[in-house]
């Protein structure tokens, strides 16, 4: 309810439940001294006939039990302060209510500030069952069901709740727009107000004047304000969301209105309740609500000031992105996306108004080259992509004016294309036109930026000895002293390649060799493309434990870092680590809870990417699970590959194909296991992926004794998967192929004797089941033999 509404029900309770007379008195027409204390005399009955008429008020009201309620001071505050001071004075048995924006400073003056109508913002999700537990949904349903047949419902509840958060919570607000549901249907209103346009009058509302619009409520405190109150309030309009202290004081200085007015006309602004403040550490941030930016902006319009402040905004934006190095600096990123310097909403602002008909390619092209990398950073890959092409197109038939720019943006386009389309040919081409442009220029933190794409796209199409290829010349890019990660980055690269090449050990070297350096670096978690050293070599030592055998460390590491995998910038290392990493290990531990749960957990961050594919493979993730487990759908497993090929998202294809034939091969379809078998282990010693190879030689091997016991070709399998898993120091997967040796023919001693040898390096994960079973394996063969 707004401040009139509580104070009439007040009044109500008042006049029920006590003793006191209660006194309406409206100030809305009240302009003075003179014209507040004739509302207060008409309100009592009375004439005034005296030089003093606060006095005479007085007098009548003497030995009165009475409450006076002042509503709408807004117009006459200092006025009613003296009123009020000095009838609480003469007349001590009385009580007066005020309502108004500010604060009426009358001594002993209790103050209630009404918060807007929750709307459910800081829930996580509104449903419709907890929808109605929100007293600003409430509102508008029960508004708009007295006008129309409004129903609350699954489909319209999230439209609902973002109506009601365009304004504010503001009652009044919510009851107007509400009304507009007898001609407008929901989304059709949501679309009127995200445009700022004028909503019809409720012929149903009684109210005043004042009160019969929006626009009208919103036009009667605007002219209550002075001449630089006004200017504030309409060039604080351009900002969207909150505004540092820092940024008003750059965009809204002018010659008319001076530096040192700004933050006195912020204190007034503030007191008005027509500005919010949010606190938070050491600085606030400011901001206008969003009914009250939307008319302030018109105003800006119609004075013909709003291409000025919006330039203003857009080169501050330029200027403090381009100075601030927010790429490779934490505290920089946090002090642009902290809560009290939320910039990104204004840097969204900015950018549409940079792209502008009219606006200058200059500032079009340095604030799209400063943001694509901060949106990269917070996973927001959509954007990055559109800007970068943005900024691209206004440089077309400019090249040579702005050929560093153009190469920062085709990188960042080629990097975002990646995460947006996936390992497409698109993505590949952009990526080379940007690596090709970068080494024209010859500017290395360009040549790591497309080189470090690259080596992306070739991991994701599961093509690692290309990927090693391009790690081996981001090692020869040469070190910026500016960005001493460079050389961090490239021995990522090189050690995480070498897990999909299937050198674990190699592996497991260099990335302890990364951690050891990492402190060196004082990058924290904001870098460039979101590469964090310290979390990329992470992700990679998890599987690198698991597969040395050492899955009880793999997870306590994942445990670690999972908080930091799930902040924005780490939005693909999430998915990445969750989908290649996790649900492998965890099947082939056979914690089907957990692998389910950790699906689940991969769904939902994916749909927050904007690569469709990763979404896809989520989905092709939780099916695998239920093939191994034993009750998958195996057609509907085979579509979804079949969409991860079409795209070239090749990075876990050869587990994949490893899970389709395991449940080929348990349906008693072992040729069309053997084919599928064929296909990945050629495809595997092709593309050098071989971290699974020795899986899927077990697996043939296997495949092949259940159509010909004791196969010779068959054992030859399962003893090149034992050996090649050996090399490759891949002790789970030695363990494996060495069972299924041993399983093969019982009475081989050289079998036995291998896969005692691999138990005995085991030292963790004993309980597991693949443990299990090789120690019935080898008694078995004790009381065989």
């Amino acid at each position: 309810m707004g401040k009139t509404t509580v104070a009439r029900e007040l009044a109500s309770i008042v006049e029920d439940d006590w003793t006191s007379e209660t006194v309406w008195i409206d100030l809305t027409a009240a302009a003075d001294f003179k014209g507040t204390v004739a509302q207060i005399s008409a309100a009592l009955g009375r004439t005034l006939a005296t030089s003093d008429p606060v006095a005479e008020i007085a007098t009548w009201l003497g030995g009165k039990d009475a409450v006076l309620i002042l509503d709408c001071c807004e117009p006459v505050v200092e006025s009613v302060r003296n009123i009020v001071d000095r009838l609480l004075e003469a007349v001590p048995t009385i009580a007066i209510l005020t309502t108004s924006r500010e604060v009426i400073g009358a001594r002993g003056e209790q103050i209630f500030e009404l918060p807007p109508l929750d709307m459910g913002a800081s829930s996580k999700r509104i449903t419709l069952e907890t929808a109605l537990d929100f007293p600003a949904i409430e509102l508008f349903v029960n508004r708009g069901a007295e006008v129309s047949d409004l129903v609350l419902t699954e489909t319209n509840v999230a439209t609902v709740s973002r109506i009601c958060a365009k304004l504010d919570g503001i009652p009044l607000a919510i009851e107007l727009a509400a009304a507009q549901t007898s001609v407008l249907g929901l989304s059709d209103l949501e679309m009127a107000l995200s445009a700022h346009l004028p909503l019809a009058p409720d012929p149903n509302r009684r109210a005043t004047p004042r009160h019969a619009t929006l626009h009208d409520m919103l036009a009667w405190s605007y002219d209550r304000l002075s001449n630089r109150e006004k200017a504030m309030i309409e060039r604080l309009s351009v900002f969207e969301g909150a505004a540092s202290l820092d940024a008003i004081l750059n965009v809204t200085r002018h010659t008319d209105l001076p530096e040192s007015e700004i933050i006195v006309l912020l204190a007034a602004l503030h007191r008005k309740s027509l500005l919010k403040i949010e606190r938070a550490d050491e600085r606030n941030g400011f901001r206008l609500l969003d009914t009250t930016r939307a008319f302030a902006r018109e105003r800006l319009s119609e004075s013909g000031m709003k291409p000025e402040f919006q330039g203003r905004l857009v080169r501050y934006m330029c200027d403090r992105a381009a100075s601030s190095r927010i790429e490779g600096e934490a505290p920089a990123a946090v002090s642009w996306f902290g809560p009290v310097a939320p910039n990104l909403p204004n840097l969204r602002s900015a950018l549409r108004w940079a792209f502008g008909d009219d606006a200058e390619v200059s500032h079009a092209v340095a604030l799209a080259t400063a943001s694509v990398p901060l949106f990269m950073q917070l996973s927001l890959l959509a954007e990055s992509e559109f800007w970068a092409s943005a900024g691209l197109a206004r440089i077309e038939g400019k090249e040579s004016t702005y050929y560093a720019e153009r190469t920062k943006l085709l990188a960042y386009r080629g990097a975002a294309m990646l995460g947006t389309c996936g390992p497409v040919e698109a993505s590949r081409r952009a990526m080379e036109e940007a690596h090709e442009a970068a080494q024209n220029l010859g500017e290395a933190a360009f040549i790591r930026l497309a080189r470090s794409a690259l080596f992306w796209l070739y991991v994701y199409r599961g093509e690692p000895v290309e990927a090693v290829s391009i790690a081996r010349q981001l090692e020869t890019t040469g070190i910026d002293a500016a960005d001493p990660s460079g050389d961090l980055i490239a021995a990522n690269c090189i050690a995480s390649a070498s897990t999909f090449i299937g050198d674990q050990a190699q592996s497991s070297r260099l990335l302890r060799d990364v951690e050891r350096r990492q402190p060196l670096v004082d990058t924290g978690r904001y870098m460039r493309i979101g590469s964090d050293p310290g979390i990329f070599s992470r992700v990679f030592a998890i599987k690198t434990l698991w597969m040395l055998g050492l899955p009880d460390q793999a997870g306590k590491l994942f445990d670690e870092i999972e908080p930091a995998l799930k902040t924005p910038e780490h939005g693909l290392y999430h998915c990445y680590c969750l989908n290649e990493v996790m649900i492998p290990m965890l099947c082939q531990r056979r914690q089907w809870d957990r692998a389910f749960a950790v699906a689940a957990e991969l769904v939902e961050a994916s749909g927050r990417q904007a690569m469709a594919i990763r979404r896809s493979s989520a989905e092709c993730a939780t099916m695998a699970i239920e093939i191994l487990k034993g009750d998958g759908r195996i057609g509907a497993f085979e579509a979804s590959l079949r969409q991860l090929r079409a795209a070239r998202f090749l990075s876990l294809m050869s587990w994949y194909d490893w899970v389709l034939a395991m449940g080929l091969a348990r349906s008693d379809r072992e040729d069309e296991a053997l084919a599928v078998l064929d296909l990945a282990i050629g495809r595997a010693r092709q593309s050098g992926d071989a971290w699974w190879l020795p899986e899927l030689l077990r697996c043939k091997g296997e495949t092949m004794a259940q159509k010909i016991p004791r196969s010779s070709e068959a054992l030859s399998l399962l003893q090149d998967a034992r050996s090649l898993a050996s090399s490759q120091s891949s002790l789970i997967l030695e363990l494996r192929a060495a069972a299924a040796c041993l399983a093969l023919d019982i009475t081989q001693a050289e079998a036995a004797d291998w896969l005692k040898r691999t138990l005995g390096r085991l030292t963790e994960g004993l309980d597991d089941p693949d443990i299990e079973e090789a120690r019935v394996l080898l008694k078995s063969r004790a009381r065989t033999v």
